[in-house]
């Protein structure tokens, strides 16, 4: 899976969550900013990002690929 798919699928499930960034960002710690960043594309997820992200939004991270 790409990091755009990843990022994507972040998105796609946060927005079926009827969740806001910001409802996001609290919940996560992670900074609204980095959160919009991340979603447009424009900055890459760290790992430790990708795995708070995926444990809020009820997601997977599979790394055996």
């Amino acid at each position: 899976m790409s990091e755009m798919e990843i990022v994507n699928a972040i998105r796609a499930k946060r927005k079926s969550l009827n969740m806001t960034q910001k409802q996001l960002s609290d919940s996560t710690g992670i900074s609204r900013y980095n959160i919009i960043m991340i979603e447009r594309g424009k900055r890459s997820p760290t790992l430790s990002t990708l795995m708070k992200l995926c444990s809020e939004l009820g997601l997977t991270l599979n790394l055996s690929e």
